[in-house]
């Protein structure tokens, strides 16, 4: 309790605050495969605003976020710095401690989005094979 109390005054003191602007960034916490409902990954969200329909790229894993819960189970819309959300979407069940990062995927004439390699690093894109839902 001593130590929570300690950060707690020093964070208040130094004014300390998130982004809260811009794209969404976090860290896996846990995924998990669940029947009925599919790949399902538990975020910390860093930076940014998570919002539903956005396209995330977590680890090797990447997809739409169709649907958010919070820790009480409760659905939600958009999540800012520091809360957890539980994310449905992904292609499949990231590491935990994989990164996570909103992409924003480019569309050409109607057809279905790939990903932009003009707005991630070159560390970041997917292989040929792998596509991204729009």
């Amino acid at each position: 309790d001593l130590l929570l109390d300690s950060i707690l005054l020093q964070a208040e003191l130094l004014e300390l605050r998130a982004v809260a602007d811009g794209r969404a960034a976090g860290v896996v916490l846990e995924s998990s495969l669940e029947k009925g409902r599919g790949a399902v990954s538990t975020i910390l969200v860093t930076r940014g605003k998570l919002r539903l329909g956005d396209t995330l790229l977590a680890g090797q894993e990447y997809g739409r976020v169709r649907a958010m819960t919070n820790e009480l189970g409760a659905s939600v819309s958009e999540a800012g710095p520091s809360e957890p959300v539980a994310v449905l979407g992904l292609s499949g069940t990231p590491n935990a401690g994989d990164d996570a990062l909103m992409i924003k995927p480019c569309t050409r004439s109607g057809r279905r989005a790939t990903t932009s390699c003009a707005t991630m690093p070159p560390m970041l894109w997917p292989t040929s094979t792998q596509r991204l839902r729009p």
